[in-house]
């Protein structure tokens, strides 16, 4: 029962909301697809946007039709994703996606399964069906990994089950032994799966394949023979899935519809909708009444089989309008040309009035109520064990019930210049109806003091108050167009609705020119008023945004917080929105000097003739807000030489808005990768004493130890001197006295995040040791810290690592730095980089102890330290003395398996592992 109830007010509050209006046309009203396009792969049809050739197919919407296969398949333009069904009624591709799988005698791989063509809008859709990562072997990890992002959106550990366990779960759900699965609680639009053992003496006892695969089916249930097949993966090569689709470009209708030369909907009977695709683009529809292809001219026909087989604005004469005592007033009818459309279509039958689409359920219509939009329904067959809860629902008993009802899919102001506009009487209100949070639809009545039906011309008629029963008035009661009024013995009522004495003609005239005179100088006066209000109440509104958003930011603890520190309150001051508007001319667009991923940085020159750096940010978010305010109230407490300054914040914006001292000469990562071997040897080691020097201050000199969190050369700017400025403090987080570490969500940047902090969740000053080590090794050698090749994704720090095991170092280091470097200067320099990227981080020197030997290097100090026990190199005292296996020799296909090898004189498996994950979360 609850169910047909709510079918039926989905039905008639979500149907009905279906309004043919036509969409705004492309300036290229006459395209059509090339007459050869192909429309069909197989048993599947290929509508536009879609084609299987480029010239065929909107940009990003081209297909590929495999003719090689037993059965012609049709597949993305990867060539690799196959389309099951494809349809233009709604955004959504049915597919099948890749399985990624490893072999008994491997340890880890990294399989990217899919990529969507470029250009193509397309996402692993959560919309009607929930993503899936499934996880099937024995002691396995696998990590799905967003590649827009570089971040892990979902983790799934296996334990191994033996071959009795097996057994005895065999059909049963995952449950984490010999198979897993996670959820994901939302769209990824590209993703990668990378799978690893994590106790592979327990996999030698019962050893078995491990296949990982993203799914919108959670329905798998745990096979033996997936978990002991030794020689193959047995099972599908692929799983089921849903993509969602939607033209790219622009975000919403409202922003499409403004560019005609690209905006999808071209067929003069479509409409636009980005409800279910927002964030992702949007997609067209034919308009009610009509079905076929959007998307080209004239593509959307009269439907002839949809439900809705006719409309009318007004019924026909002699229409019947009630069914026993029941009034069915229009858009409500019971035969043809007597409703508006076919969803307000009733039968009557015994004078019982019930809705003619069978499918809404057996229910009775008792009342039909025009001005609240609702149908008063009852059972047919009434229980004594039925009631209805629904929210939403109004159950004035337990066998009736009203369901609301309203007139087109947008607005009153959208629909009132469209041939359907519903309300036509005279004297009529249109009120907007909330559908969901974010879409209108209407409803008709007719104004105050008017009845009757406004869905018909001239339905509203005006109320004689006057004759009505329960009227009091003192004097007399004259009634007029409307309303009504109570006015004394001989008066009259004038154009304004007034009560007015009668007089003579001449005394009617000199009281009209006194009337417009004083009601001219009435309306002058109040239109200055209004403007002077309009302007003042706009400042008083300005003025509480401002205050609000100071007040969201912590503004009072930033205050407090920057008058109580001595140091820095010469420097460190809270800016007005309205001068940093002015130092930046408005944030005029040729201000911007930088754009990342946050926000916007601007020049600007402030009324004391500093040039600043002002970092606004793009997005509203909490994160954001917190990093924000978290970077001003670090920054206030730091006053050092390499650290960036921050002279201040305006917190009347929504995020903050940061004041830094203007560096001139880029990023420490722009001269490495960008302006190549740009930077001698000698100034690349002053940089790096720099570097260490302001972090060992804030691990160390500071007034609270400062972990910074997010050390990379990316977040080092140079000035003209080439001096460094330790930046970004957003991530940095303050430590408390008694604690030797932090446990905290991880963050930080791929390639240079500490595996043991990764690991263990705990973060303390060797985290910054161990990415300070990447900057050493970029200084070294000019690579990136994560760079591709053709066998994947090639790992700075552990390439670094297994080059210094095979005594191969001097191989990679850049041929300037070779060249300008004493050799026992660089044997030193290579040393203490390895040592900072020692796994385990106690066995990690701390920042003070390598700021200390590289400013013995720049001495001219040579300092040997005690090794830990387990060097790097057991044969040889120096990273350059003895053979050298040159890395020419070996390609990048056999790197990982010799790291491996090397890693274990020295590494426990559980070190093995943390060294092989190369996707931080």
């Amino acid at each position: 029962m609850d169910g047909l109830v709510l079918l039926l007010f989905v039905l008639l509050s979500g149907a009905l909301m279906v309004e043919a209006v036509a969409a705004p046309t492309s300036d290229d009203t006459s395209f059509h697809p090339p007459s050869n396009c192909s429309t069909s792969c197989g048993s599947i049809r290929v509508p536009y946007p879609f084609g299987i050739a480029p010239d065929c197919a909107r940009p990003g919407f081209n297909l590929t039709c495999n003719q090689d296969a037993y059965q012609p398949k049709l597949l993305l333009a990867d060539g690799t994703t196959e389309v099951v069904s494809l349809s233009l009624d709604n955004p959504f591709l049915d597919v099948r996606i890749g399985i990624t799988t490893m072999s008994v005698d491997t340890d880890s791989v990294t399989g990217v399964w899919w990529v969507p063509p470029i250009g193509a809008p397309y996402a692993l859709s959560y919309a009607n069906a929930s993503v899936t990562l499934t996880v099937i072997g024995c002691s396995a990890i696998a990590y799905l990994l967003d590649l827009d992002t570089n971040n892990t959106v979902g983790v799934c550990i296996t334990t191994c089950a033996t071959r009795e366990i097996a057994e005895a779960m065999e059909g049963a759900p995952c449950n984490g032994v010999g198979c897993c699965q996670t959820t994901l609680s939302s769209s990824v639009r590209s993703f990668g799966i990378h799978l690893a053992r994590i106790n592979r003496s327990r996999h030698l006892e019962e050893p078995s394949n491990i296949k990982a695969f993203v799914s919108n089916d959670q329905s798998y249930t745990f096979m033996k023979e997936d978990l002991f097949s030794v020689d193959t993966v047995n099972g599908d090569t692929s799983a089921p899935g849903i993509l969602q689709w939607a033209i790219a470009g622009e975000l919403s209708c409202e922003h499409a519809k403004i560019n005609r030369t690209s905006y999808a909907c071209l067929g003069n009977n479509s409409v636009c909708s980005d409800d279910i695709t927002r964030g992702l683009g949007y997609y067209c529809a034919c308009s009610a009444g009509y079905e076929g292809n959007p998307y080209i001219r004239d593509g959307c026909k009269v439907s002839t089989t949809s439900a809705v087989t006719s409309t009318s604005s007004r019924p026909e004469p002699n229409c019947t309008t009630t069914c026993g005592n029941i009034t069915v007033p229009f858009p409500f009818g019971l035969v043809p040309g007597c409703y508006m459309n076919e969803y307000f279509h009733m039968e009557c039958t015994s004078n019982l009035l019930r809705f003619h689409d069978a499918t809404i359920g057996n229910f009775y219509v008792i009342e039909i109520q025009l001005d609240e939009g609702q149908v008063r329904m009852r059972t047919a067959e009434q229980s004594q064990n039925q009631t209805l809860k629904k929210e939403g629902i109004v159950s004035s008993s337990p066998y009736t019930f009203a369901a609301e009802w309203v007139i087109g899919n947008s607005s009153c102001n959208e629909s009132k210049n469209g041939s359907s506009y519903a309300c036509i009487s005279r004297n009529n209100e249109c009120q907007d109806v909330a559908i969901t949070a974010d879409r209108l639809g209407y409803r008709c009545k007719c104004a105050s003091g008017y009845k009757g039906n406004a869905y018909i011309s001239d339905g509203c008629e005006d109320i004689n108050e006057c004759e009505h029963p329960d009227r009091t008035c003192s004097g007399i009661c004259i009634n007029y167009a409307g309303g009504h009024a109570c006015c004394p013995p001989g008066s009259q009522i004038d154009s304004e609705k007034k009560c007015i004495p009668q007089r003579v003609q001449g005394q009617t005239v000199m009281l009209g020119v006194a009337t417009g005179v004083s009601s001219g100088i009435s309306i002058l006066i109040v239109i200055i008023v209004a403007v002077f209000l309009n302007k003042k109440l706009k400042q008083i509104k300005l003025q509480r945004t401002k205050e609000r958003n100071f007040s969201q930011n912590h503004g009072l603890l930033l205050q407090k917080l920057i008058s109580t520190n001595d140091v820095n309150a010469d420097r460190t001051q809270i800016f007005s929105l309205e001068e940093l508007e002015k130092a930046t001319n408005n944030f005029d667009a040729t201000r911007i000097v930088g754009q990342g991923g946050h926000g916007t940085v601007y020049k600007g020159i402030l009324s004391d003739q500093r040039v600043v750096a002002i970092k606004k940010p793009k997005i509203t978010v909490k994160r954001v807000t917190d990093q924000f305010i978290n970077e001003v109230a670090i920054l206030s407490q730091i006053n050092h030489r390499n650290v960036v300054k921050l002279y201040g914040c305006c917190l009347e914006t929504e995020v903050p808005l940061l004041v830094y001292e203007y560096i001139t000469n880029g990023t420490l990562a722009d001269h490495l990768h960008v302006h190549s071997s740009s930077l001698s040897w000698e100034a690349r080691l002053r940089i790096a004493s720099e570097i260490v020097g302001a972090l060992a201050y804030l691990h160390s000199a500071a007034s609270i130890s400062i972990y910074h969190r997010d050390v990379k050369t990316s977040n080092v700017l140079l000035d003209d001197a080439l001096i460094a400025k330790v930046s970004d403090f957003g991530a940095s987080k303050p430590v408390p006295l008694d604690h030797t570490h932090l446990t905290t969500a991880i963050q930080g940047t791929h390639g240079y995040l500490d595996p043991e902090y990764y690991h263990t969740r705990h973060l303390t000053e060797k985290s910054d040791v161990y990415s300070f080590g990447v900057i050493l090794v970029e200084l070294l050698t000019g690579m990136k810290p994560v760079s591709s090749t053709v066998f994947g994704e090639k790992n700075l720090a552990m390439y670094f690592n297994w080059a210094l095991k095979s005594n191969c170092a001097l191989e990679f280091l850049e041929a300037r730095v070779r060249a300008e470097g004493a050799k026992e200067q660089l044997g030193e320099v290579v040393l203490l980089a390895g040592e900072c990227l020692r796994l385990r981080g106690a066995e990690r020197p701390s920042m003070k102890e390598v700021e200390i030997r590289i400013l013995a290097l720049i001495r001219g100090k040579e300092k040997k330290q005690d090794r830990m026990s387990c060097d790097y190199s057991e044969e040889t005292e120096h990273p350059f003395d003895g053979g050298c296996c040159h890395a020419e020799e070996h390609s990048d296909s056999n790197l990982t398996h010799r790291t491996r090898e090397d890693a274990t004189r020295c590494h426990s498996l559980e070190e093995e592992f943390m060294l092989s994950l190369n996707y931080p979360r």
